[in-house]
């Protein structure tokens, strides 16, 4: 590779070490010299904990090349061997690392994020980092305690054994006709190949890389970017449809009735699944899901937990309580019955198209689960700098007449006989998270009062 030359940022916002990635504005919060110092504080970090190699991907975002040249030579200069996979979702990054045998990563990526962002998403010495481990990436960056070396590089092409592990664990009993929306973003590369190779009929939209996303922004959880795969379900009669993230970690679904299938719904699809095949299994969600999912686990036998969201997490806990199954309301699935652990929208879609094929008919899976009024994932905008202790406050200070439970392990979820309302903080954006569910309309609305008339007492103000 060629080497240029960059100049290491006097600082770096913090707010950009987030809760589970690094993650802001590029040219505003970060540039290709703030990845430059982020390659030598990762290169230095990994080589502390005794490695010497990094598996990279990158999607493809307009930064993302410039970004991850800078990153690479960082980590050369600390000696690291780099093993580039190129542009590609983050969950084939992640497969990489486990088929390769090497214990770190490092992913270029803003997600679902909006297309002028940008970030890294890291694991290091087989861990996920999360939390206090990005914290001290930036103790080490504001210490420069940098090792020196001198690294190598090589390319290494995964997406053909990625596809080859996928269909060799499902082989679907007959052909589906499937529905795709890449929404231009990094499952562009390898999605429509994937789920052909299946023997599906697949008929995919925006399937072609643009770091504008000028169709529409890749976030499935968003109803309004469902909706050309929900006409196209439609339109093709299609047995499912399936929306990916702008780096492919999080799964939306549309059903063959051109319904949008919740995550948490999909993930109690996936929970009878598994334990009508091994009863007594682990089972994580995260707090934003639905109060239906942990009976139908407990139902079928099985131990329910609920967890903070955020992937690093989730995976942190999975290999605590040795957990085959977990997922978030955001659309991130993890299975480690017959995967390795991470999140990973693609293989997910190919595990649910073969509960579909063993199913009566295509909307079986859906059509037996608990139903209740929910709300979609409502975002009240605040800064970052202001969302944590605004949260702390309301923890410790909204009043909730009638609760039966205040579960405060990620924000404040409170619990009432005919519904729940939870608040948090946004660890991927300047906003507050909010999510309703009730028995009944009235009492969703109810709740929705309820908290916004709490948040209003205790000084939120939208920006």
């Amino acid at each position: 590779m060629k080497t240029k030359t960059y100049t290491i940022p006097e600082s770096m916002p913090r707010h950009i070490f987030r809760a589970y990635d690094i993650r802001g504005t590029v040219d505003k919060d970060m540039d290709e010299h703030s990845y430059y110092a982020l390659g030598l504080v990762i290169g230095s970090e990994n080589r502390e904990l005794g490695h010497d190699q990094v598996v990279i991907g990158r999607d493809g975002r307009l930064s993302s090349p410039r970004l991850c040249d800078a990153l690479i030579q960082g980590l050369m200069e600390t000696g690291q061997h780099v093993v580039d996979t190129g542009i590609n979702p983050s969950p084939v990054v992640y497969f990489a690392r486990h088929h390769l045998n090497l214990p770190s990563a490092a992913i270029i990526t803003g997600s679902h994020n909006p297309a002028e962002d940008n970030g890294i998403k890291l694991i290091l010495d087989h861990q996920t980092l999360a939390e206090h481990d990005i914290t001290a990436l930036h103790h080490r960056l504001t210490e420069r305690a940098f090792m020196h070396g001198e690294g190598r590089y090589s390319k290494h092409p995964i997406q053909q054994d990625y596809i080859k592990a996928i269909v060799s664990r499902v082989q679907l009993t007959r052909p589906l006709k499937v529905a795709i929306d890449c929404g231009h973003g990094a499952t562009a590369v390898i999605a429509k190949e994937l789920f052909t190779a299946l023997g599906c009929d697949v008929t995919a939209l925006y399937d072609t890389l643009d770091g504008n996303f000028p169709a529409h922004h890749p976030d499935p959880s968003v109803t309004s970017n469902m909706l050309d795969l929900k006409e196209l379900v439609e339109c093709k009669n299609a047995d499912i449809g399936f929306a990916f993230d702008g780096d492919g970690d999080r799964l939306g679904v549309i059903n063959n009735k051109g319904h949008i299938i919740p995550a948490d719904h999909i993930l109690m699809v996936f929970a009878r699944d598994l334990l009508e095949q091994k009863p007594g299994r682990h089972i994580l969600f995260d707090v934003k899901c639905t109060h239906h999912l942990p009976k139908l686990i407990e139902d079928l036998g099985g131990v329910a937990e609920m967890c903070p969201t955020g992937h690093a997490l989730i995976k942190r806990r999975m290999l605590a309580t040795h957990s085959e199954l977990a997922g978030e309301m955001s659309g991130h699935i993890f299975f480690a019955d017959d995967w390795y652990g991470f999140d990973d929208a693609l293989f997910a879609a190919a595990r649910l198209c073969d509960i579909i094929c063993r199913a009566e008919s295509p909307n079986q899976p859906f059509a037996r689960l608990p139903q209740s009024f929910a709300s979609a994932e409502i975002k009240y905008p605040i800064a970052d700098d202001e969302k944590f202790d605004f949260m702390t406050k309301f923890i410790e200070e909204a009043e909730f007449n009638d609760a039966k439970d205040a579960i405060r392990i990620d924000g404040l979820r409170v619990e009432f006989d005919s519904g729940w309302g939870l608040l948090r903080a946004s660890n991927t954006g300047a906003h507050l998270t909010a999510r309703f569910e009730a028995d009944n309309p009235d009492m969703l609305k109810t709740l929705q009062v309820m908290f916004a008339k709490e948040m209003e007492r205790l000084g939120y103000k939208a920006n």
